[in-house]
């Protein structure tokens, strides 16, 4: 399969993101308690929060918040004593679903922790959901592994009973704005994780990408499709080879943003951070992506070189449709 990497100057992106991090240090303290109303673009994502428990003792759980895109107007979504993981915008802004406690959940897009009602929607074994793109139904990794269907009414905080789409254990489903197609990582066996696309209406495989020659050592995963569906983003290895002034060949791998047409026939490579990067997420617009770069949140646009580091500590950023 064809690559076609974007040209970038990667120590100016170390540069960029050290500068951005000290920016972020100095200026991002506090977390506001009162969620703005979800008319603009905002940025959900999950991070650590400390809760106080005794005088002298505190834990520290994951909790879903949300942003802006430039990473000011930090709200905390969640607020229980459990990990929430894996946040997904609904189409409309008005809910959110994730990951908490071995079940999917939904959420009034303002948060739970700010008045917003929130409802179990099934078991899950945390592997992530996304909606349809009407926001009926969510695909979702179900206790078996396999992809699954429930139907959800967010309004009456109800849903019905799972329906199995396709087994194996795959993992961040991401459902095409038509509706037609659901792509995710992961295999049928659970020993390697590729992306692959289906048939959102039977479960068919439709298209593979592998990355390397062995994708249980050299994973791909949380593919996400773009806002009309003609490209996936998603993380996979990329291979560089460097040579020593004694000319020794060293190749090391990273996981870097790749971004592939729909039938994952041409892919090219988005980032060049030569670290681990992961979970992409589009801006409405289709120009810039959202991502993980280790344990920080970046964004860059869209065949540029320019990073920005948004928010540390932070992962999973999923931006509103």
């Amino acid at each position: 399969m064809r690559r076609v990497p974007f040209q970038g100057t990667y120590q100016l992106m170390k540069r960029i993101i050290r500068l951005t991090l000290l920016a972020l240090t100095l200026g991002m303290a506090g977390v506001p308690t009162t969620a703005p109303g979800q008319t603009v673009a905002r940025i959900v994502f999950e991070a650590p929060v400390t809760v106080q428990t005794t005088k002298r003792s505190s834990t520290t759980y994951d909790q879903i918040l949300s942003m802006n895109p430039d990473g000011s107007g930090v709200v905390q979504l969640t607020r229980t004593s459990a990990t929430s993981q894996r946040p997904k915008w609904s189409p409309g802004q008005s809910y959110i679903s994730f990951c908490r406690a071995g079940q999917i959940w939904v959420m009034q897009a303002q948060g739970e922790a700010n008045g917003g009602l929130s409802f179990a929607v099934a078991p899950s074994d945390g592997g992530g959901a996304d909606w349809s793109p009407d926001g009926s139904t969510l695909v979702f990794q179900g206790t078996d592994g396999g992809l699954h269907l429930v139907g959800v009414n967010p309004g009456a905080g109800t849903a019905g009973a799972p329906v199995l789409l396709r087994s194996g254990y795959w993992y961040n489903p991401s459902w095409s704005p038509d509706g037609t197609k659901i792509a995710a990582n992961g295999s049928d066996d659970g020993n390697s994780d590729i992306i692959a696309v289906f048939n959102a209406a039977t479960g068919a495989e439709l298209a593979t990408y592998a990355g390397s020659s062995n994708p249980s050592l050299y994973p791909c995963f949380a593919p996400q499709w773009n806002v009309d569906g003609s490209y996936l983003a998603f993380s996979g290895p990329v291979f560089v080879t460097t040579t020593s002034k004694r000319g020794v060949k060293t190749t090391t791998s990273y996981q870097e943003i790749l971004v592939a047409t729909p039938d994952l026939s041409v892919v090219t490579q988005a980032t060049h951070l030569d670290s681990f990067s992961n979970f992409p997420s589009w801006s409405p617009d289709g120009s810039t992506l959202a991502f993980n770069s280790g344990n920080s949140i970046c964004t860059m646009p869209l065949g540029s070189s320019i990073v920005t580091l948004i928010r540390s500590p932070g992962t999973q950023p999923d931006w509103n449709p």
